[in-house]
């Protein structure tokens, strides 16, 4: 990825300059940043595009959660965040994509922790049901909420609420295929200033068709 020499090199001059108060290294310091905000983007136009693969496997949807809230609990965005987990002990094994579940799973959070900016409380839920067969999972922050007009384009591809250089507005584009990919529904409910939760419908077990394709 050409991304990766410009920053390796950008960071090499960096260290190469003695003093930081320089117009200099402040230039580099921007080339530095933009890079990595090029880097995201390239990275989820990538992930919107391979959204047909699909490697099913046995996945255990409580160790995954609990790996990737110990993974992202040390984030600089996560520190005025209290992670509360309400997993069902019960829940039985999913066939599903584990690294696909992970990106869905990793987005929601750091979206409930970016609208939680003064801190706040994020909620992880797992339970059987609604129906036989099917498991549902929540993701729930206590945070600024969503208005009901931006509610209609969420999961719309590039559509974004965050500040320009905040988002690229494929997120939520990406969960939305992921989780229809694995037959599944995705809903959300929120209420401005008092948060919004996520909600997710999988299968046990992948429809025939789709089981490790």
């Amino acid at each position: 990825n050409p991304l990766s020499s410009i920053l390796l090199y950008t960071d090499i001059l960096c260290q190469e300059i003695s003093t930081q108060d320089t117009q200099q290294y402040q230039d580099l310091q921007m080339i530095m940043k933009e890079a990595k905000r090029c880097r995201i983007i390239v990275n989820d136009l990538l992930s919107f595009s391979r959204q047909n693969e699909l490697l099913a496997q046995p996945t255990d949807l409580n160790a995954l959660l609990e790996e990737i809230v110990q993974e992202i609990g040390i984030q600089e965005r996560f520190q005025e965040v209290r992670v509360q987990m309400d997993l069902d002990a019960g829940l039985p094994t999913i066939e599903a994509d584990p690294f696909q579940l992970r990106q869905v799973f990793c987005n929601l959070m750091n979206n409930a922790a970016d609208a939680m900016p003064g801190g706040g409380t994020l909620t992880l839920r797992t339970k059987k049901g609604p129906w036989p067969e099917l498991i549902t999972a929540e993701v729930q922050d206590t945070g600024e909420g969503i208005s009901e007009e931006n509610m209609k384009r969420l999961f719309t591809p590039f559509f974004t609420t965050k500040p320009v250089g905040k988002g690229t507005g494929l997120g939520l584009a990406i969960i939305y295929g992921i989780v229809k990919m694995h037959r599944g529904q995705i809903g959300v409910q929120s209420q401005m200033g008092i948060g919004t939760t996520f909600t997710l419908t999988l299968h046990e077990e992948l429809p025939a068709q789709l089981d490790r394709e």
